[in-house]
């Protein structure tokens, strides 16, 4: 089947990569995703502190439009950052970024702000508590110089901490700092870094371009688990679907390597036990290594249950072919020793002719076995070519050869492996009343198509499926052995060719005519 028609089956390094990578992503995605949406509860606990900060910065302003200018803090640049119209604060706080603070330092003491402040303060506690109730949020109202005035911590001053000098100086300020809790949290929260933190945010209050006071507000971000509950239905729903994702790929996996492959081990327990009926392609094979293993162990398994059927026939023609001249050697001899002396000398020379005669027989049959072995045995060495006119004119035989297309191509073949060819062929030209040979060469696709043809008496129909077979003779009573035409065609195969008995052309229906594919030599051999 070529290429193009072929199915396409994955390789099995190309899954093991693939489950590798699945194997090292999935954790790290897993985490990745967890640390996102981490930061994302940051992110919005700091958002929504800003935003009620800015509504409570508003309504502070508001309290503070009636003191006199004298009374506010640091004048600020309003031609940029957050300060701009509608320029919103967004929330910057990084959780893989920024570092985690220690807890939020004590108010320090300070003298006690003036009456007016102690008049905003009133108004900002009511609605901060109010807020607070709402929101569940830490929430201060400080006046210009840090000075807390509303809550029961009002008169102490939170200058000193970072976030409110930056609000003081007209910037917002955001940190992380670990919380404070009262008692110990339950093990579970130490799952997420979240759980042990307190987000810190100091909105500047901005009146007449000046700092009129900080919004000072703090919350701890929700707990993964608390939103986890409150999406558990989606939760479940990509359990599900990640469930049904692994159960998926396990069966992608079993099905294209691990099934295959116990199917085709099954397979070969059954064709080492002798069942036949195992020699068939496996109904699924999943990988290209598996479907090229088994087409490998297939073509394997034929040919050793083709070869040790074709060893046993071939052992059986060898013992008949030998069994014959033993036994009329051994008959003639026990003649001649148990009746020599009642033998005439014209009776016993007759009967070691006949000895001499079966044994060359013999010897002969055992000279073509071995070169039919060393024909079947031929592996190909370094790279060889030979050319058909050459090896046509080394040829010894009684016939005319005549040559035709493109004998001087160079096929890839030793010379004396060709010139036994072609050798064969002539000499079963010849023994069948030939005297003529014509060779003819085509050429096509790499190949040569050798064409040996003959004048002699051909081969008739019940003959031609068996000429081919090891000791399959006409021309027994003449010497004939059977093994030429085995020879030529096991020296051929060798070669990663072929020889078939064709029809002889309409025109010219006389003689055997012998098509033989042999591939041609490479370029500079």
């Amino acid at each position: 089947m070529s290429d193009r028609r072929r199915k396409y089956r994955p390789p099995i390094r190309a899954i093991i990569v693939l489950l590798l990578l699945i194997a090292v992503a999935t954790p790290m995605i897993g985490l990745f995703f967890f640390r996102v949406f981490e930061n994302q509860l940051i992110r919005k606990t700091e958002s929504e502190l800003i935003a009620q900060s800015a509504a409570l910065a508003a309504a502070m302003q508001a309290e503070t439009a009636a003191l006199p200018l004298g009374a506010l803090g640091a004048p600020v640049e309003l031609g940029s950052g957050y300060l701009l119209a509608y320029s919103p604060a967004a929330a910057a706080l990084d959780l893989a970024s920024d570092p985690v603070l220690p807890p939020r330092p004590a108010p320090a003491p300070a003298a006690p702000a003036g009456p007016e402040w102690a008049r905003v303060g009133a108004v900002m506690d009511r609605l901060i508590d109010t807020t607070r109730r709402r929101t569940l949020a830490g929430i201060e109202a400080l006046d210009p110089r840090g000075i807390i005035l509303t809550g029961p911590e009002a008169g102490r001053s939170l200058a000193h901490v970072e976030e409110v000098r930056e609000a003081l100086d007209g910037r917002l300020g955001a940190r992380l700092r670990t919380r404070l809790r009262a008692r110990s949290a339950p093990l579970i929260y130490y799952v997420t870094k979240g759980a042990s933190l307190r987000i810190f945010t100091a909105f500047p209050v901005i009146d007449r371009g000046r700092v009129a006071g900080v919004i000072y507000a703090s919350r701890t971000p929700a707990h993964m688990l608390q939103v986890a509950w409150e999406e558990r239905r989606s939760l479940a729903f990509a359990a599900a679907a990640t469930l049904i994702a692994l159960l998926a790929f396990g069966f992608v996996a079993t099905r294209a390597v691990t099934g295959p492959i116990r199917a085709l081990t099954l397979r070969t327990r059954r064709v080492a036990a002798g069942d036949r009926d195992a020699m068939r392609p496996l109904p699924y094979h999943g990988t290209r290594e598996v479907a090229e293993l088994s087409e490998t162990f297939l073509r394997s398994a034929r040919k050793l249950h083709d070869r040790s059927e074709s060893l046993a026939a071939f052992a059986a023609h060898v013992a008949h072919e030998l069994k014959s001249p033993l036994t009329a050697i051994q008959g003639a001899a026990e003649l001649v020793r148990d009746a020599e002396a009642e033998m005439t000398p014209e009776t016993r020379r007759a009967f070691l002719s006949n000895i001499v005669a079966d044994a060359e027989r013999m010897t002969l049959l055992v000279r073509r076995l071995l070169e039919l072995a060393r024909a079947e045995a031929e592996v190909q060495g370094p790279p060889a070519a030979a050319a058909v006119r050459g090896a046509a004119a080394a040829v010894a035989t009684p016939l005319k050869i005549d040559l035709s297309g493109a004998v001087d191509a160079c096929v890839s073949m030793q010379d004396e492996k060709l010139i036994a060819v072609l050798g064969n062929l002539a000499d079963n030209a010849a023994r069948h009343g030939a005297s003529r040979l014509r060779i003819g060469v085509d050429l096509a696709a790499g190949r040569a198509l050798i064409r040996v043809s003959d004048d002699g008496a051909g081969v008739s129909k019940a003959n031609r499926a068996k000429i081919f077979d090891p000791f399959f003779t006409t021309r027994r009573a003449e010497g004939g052995t059977g093994m030429g035409l085995s020879i030529v065609r096991a020296l051929i195969e060798a070669h990663d060719g072929s020889i078939r008995l064709a029809e002889p052309a309409p025109e010219d229906p006389s003689g055997a005519v012998f098509e033989i594919d042999l591939p041609l030599a490479a370029p500079g051999v």
